[in-house]
């Protein structure tokens, strides 16, 4: 009995801290990975990354925690018979297995869960969090206790602890910047289940040849039918979210993307044939159901009224320069390439798949007008070319013509310098689009230009850092970007269903020093069927009134549109004292410090649209 574990002691005690320590380094990068996905997924389910964070770390390391203090119970004696040692083994190999399941199947069993039986789905997340918690936290107290036959104290800990460290680091780095874009989400937890299979096969394997694996055939089965079900559930999972993902819709999806950042969705309603854009899964962009009801006031109202201002101080061949901030499917781009006043637009979009998706999605193209194809000069930068303090810089692009895969859209490639393109080079000067791949907040406290016009076209504050986009310190810096006499607007949800968000949003852009107009109309496909909107400026009062008198007295638009008109604007400006009245967080301020717009949307009793 003894002689046969000194046996395997000695013999093979170089291969086997080898074993241990690669076991270790694959365990570490597959328990970070799992993390990532659990949480990423519940972010998908929940829409709150930082709770749903917080929440995944504490059900995952509360599991680890009560795994390791309870092998005190297993692995009690210190001197272990030869069958305890097996036992060890195989119980190792057991969990490195049944971990390779839990891990690669988590995400479908949620998103399956969420589909069917939404109301057990908080239960389901947790016990699925804690369990994969439970055989992580169980994985290195076997591991030392098999390793303390080969190691000394001090080399046992590093051997297991060090490398499991070192692995959780290449984990968390491989899984943002390699698996995120190499795989699609629900695939990424079968990559690293995978790798846990490995763990298992090498630990049956090395002590297989040393004897010392009871009941092998039962393994070797167990390893057989869970081979099946990492490469079939692999291959199926797309097609098994995808049709959870349909569930959800009213209309049959015609294209969905996880771009990385967030799952895009196209459908398309087969009596009507209007499409409908979704981002984050759920929550839609724009719909051809709203004919313009959306993207015409966002793009005509901020332009129009700043056109107007530079009429009235006798400028009125000024051209004005405009930035959208999002908006990356191009509709109100699209406008705003029509209107014969618009000098330039600089469209700063987060995710360049957008951009992507929405230039070659035939349905987009469509609803778009190909804007992106038809502007006279494209240029497209990717995030990384932005210096603080310094001109809009154009360098080498996205890539080569046919990038977004229509050789018809060309695409310039430019010499690597930076320039302003109000400059001298012919090259550079007004160009009809500049499409910037970047954070937009993080771009308005960087860039140089300023502009005649802002379009915050960005997405509801639904989630803590979607409300950083609404704060303060984000409007300043709007501010900042603003030419003399310039016109922002922001969506700002829905003044019926989310009033005080809606108020809040108004109150914040006056403590940046805005004057504001508040807008609201009906949008059909939107929540509630009502929409809000908050223009900003910083006009005397005097000629504000003048503005918006002109401005009423309008007969058509500059372009042509399908349902707004001139006199629309006037009553979207209607609000009663009782509509501009909170109903319970009266002059609250969004700010860094304090999410007020987070904690209003966290309060069902005052806001449903958003959330739900």
């Amino acid at each position: 009995m003894t002689s046969q574990i000194d046996t395997v002691r000695t013999k093979d005690a170089t291969y086997a801290q080898l074993l241990i320590r690669t076991s270790m380094l694959f365990t570490g990068i597959c328990g970070v990975v799992f993390e990532c996905v659990l949480a990423g997924a519940a972010t998908r389910l929940f829409g709150n990354s930082d709770v749903e964070w917080a929440k995944t770390l504490t059900f995952l390391f509360f599991g680890m925690g009560l795994a390791t203090w309870g092998q005190r119970y297993y692995l009690r004696k210190t001197e272990l018979s030869q069958a305890k040692f097996m036992n060890l083994i195989r119980a190792f190999i057991t969990i490195e297995i049944t971990l390779a399941v839990a891990g690669s199947i988590a995400v479908q069993v949620l998103f399956v869960g969420n589909a069917y039986i939404p109301e057990e789905i908080y239960l389901i997340r947790f016990l699925f969090t804690f369990g994969i918690g439970l055989l992580i936290g169980a994985e290195i107290p076997l591991a030392q206790r098999v390793n303390e036959y080969y190691a000394q104290l001090a080399d046992n800990i590093a051997d297991t602890n060090a490398w499991d460290y070192i692995g959780s680091g290449i984990g968390g780095w491989l899984f943002y910047s390699v698996l995120l874009y190499a795989f699609r989400f629900e695939q990424i937890g079968y990559v690293a289940g995978a790798l846990n299979f490995v763990v298992a096969g090498m630990t049956f394997w090395f002590f297989m040849r040393q004897k010392m694996v009871e009941r092998p055939l039962k393994l070797q089965l167990a390893f057989a039918i869970v081979t099946i079900i990492l490469i079939g559930g692999y291959a199926a999972a797309p097609r098994i979210v995808y049709s959870l993902q349909q569930k959800f819709y009213s209309d049959p999806i015609v294209y969905i993307e996880n771009t990385g950042k967030q799952i895009v969705a196209i459908t398309k309603n087969k009596r009507s044939g209007h499409a409908t854009l979704i981002y984050d899964t759920y929550f839609q962009q724009a719909s051809q159901l709203n004919k313009g009801r959306y993207t015409d006031r966002m793009a005509l109202y901020p332009t129009l009224l700043c056109n107007l201002y530079h009429q009235s101080i006798g400028v009125p061949e000024s051209k004005l320069d405009v930035a959208i901030f999002g908006g990356g499917d191009g509709l109100v781009a699209n406008v705003l390439t029509k209107v014969s006043f618009v000098n330039s637009i600089t469209l700063v979009e987060y995710d360049p798949a957008v951009i992507r998706i929405c230039s070659t999605q035939r349905d987009m193209l469509a609803w778009n007008d190909s804007v992106y194809h038809r502007a006279k000069n494209l240029h497209v930068l990717k995030s990384g070319v932005l210096f603080p303090g310094e001109p809009l810089p154009h360098v080498a692009e996205l890539g080569r013509p046919g990038e977004f895969g229509y050789d018809s859209l060309q695409i310039a490639l430019l010499p690597e310098k930076r320039v302003d393109y109000h400059g001298t080079d012919q090259q550079f000067r007004n160009p009809e689009l500049i499409v910037v791949n970047h954070d937009a907040n993080l771009f308005a406290r960087d860039i140089k230009q300023k502009y005649d016009v802002i379009i915050m076209d960005y997405p509801d504050p639904r989630t803590l850092p979607l409300s950083i986009l609404y704060t303060v310190e984000s409007f300043h810096r709007v501010r900042r970007v603003l030419k003399k006499g310039g016109v922002i607007i922001t969506q700002a949800t829905s003044p019926l269903h989310s009033k005080d968000t809606f108020l809040c949003i108004n109150n914040t852009m006056k403590a940046v020093g805005f004057k504001t107009i508040p807008l609201k109309a009906e949008v059909p496909s939107f929540t509630g069927g009502h929409w809000g909107w908050i223009i900003g400026h910083f006009y005397s009062d005097d000629l504000i009134a003048e503005l918006l008198q002109k401005f009423d007295r309008l007969e058509q638009f500059p372009v042509a549109t399908e349902y707004l008109q001139p006199a629309n604007f006037q009553h979207d400006r209607y609000f009663t004292r009782q509509d501009l009245t909170a109903d319970k967080y009266e002059g609250a301020v969004n700010t860094f410090s304090g999410l007020e717009i987070f904690e209003i949307n966290e309060d069902k009793d005052v806001s449903w649209s958003i959330l739900n």
